[in-house]
């Protein structure tokens, strides 16, 4: 988002803003390796390619979702539409995964922590284009959104007493360092 906004978009940021944010994203890479695995890049799984198909197009997508916010375009629009079509693919993943049977769906739609889960993703999405409306840029919402692996690490250690790895604790020190630099900025 932050290369896509600068070159397409001629979005200006100052060097400590830029660092900043390269900083974060970093530490979030950081955070989120897996060391254990092989990791050949001429061989990468299809989960790993998968992933850096979402990182493209988030990238894309939040670059021209930049400049609409930035136009005046209320992100209301940008929502509802992005939901109506999330919610229908999601709903084609559900009935695909459940063998279009109708019993594992209705086991699952009684789950309370799905809905809490639900909650929070929705009310993250809230704040990611509210913020970006209020500041008239998504790069710097998104680039401190790309700290959620530190969130996840931090509450994998509270309720699943997971200990990170040496590299996962100098992701998260990144990370921090990143978002105190910008919050400077």
């Amino acid at each position: 988002t932050l290369l896509f906004s600068i070159i397409f978009l001629g979005q200006k940021f100052i060097p400590f803003q830029i660092f900043s944010m390269i900083l974060i994203v970093a530490g979030a890479a950081t955070v989120a390796y897996e060391h254990h695995q092989k990791n050949n890049l001429r061989k990468l799984s299809v989960d790993k390619k998968l992933a850096i198909l979402v990182g493209l197009l988030w990238g894309v997508g939040n670059t021209i979702m930049n400049s609409v916010v930035r136009d005046d375009v209320s992100w209301q629009t940008i929502y509802v539409v992005g939901n109506i079509f999330i919610s229908f693919l999601a709903l084609v993943f559900l009935m695909i995964g459940n063998g279009f049977k109708i019993e594992p769906i209705k086991r699952s739609l009684k789950n309370k922590t799905a809905y809490v889960t639900g909650i929070m993703m929705t009310a993250g999405t809230f704040a990611f284009y509210a913020g970006g409306t209020v500041v008239g840029s998504i790069v710097i919402i998104a680039s401190i959104g790309a700290a959620e692996s530190l969130v996840a690490s931090l509450l994998s250690r509270v309720f699943d007493k997971e200990i990170l790895p040496l590299h996962k604790r100098i992701g998260v020190v990144i990370i921090v360092s990143g978002i105190i630099i910008l919050n400077l900025a």
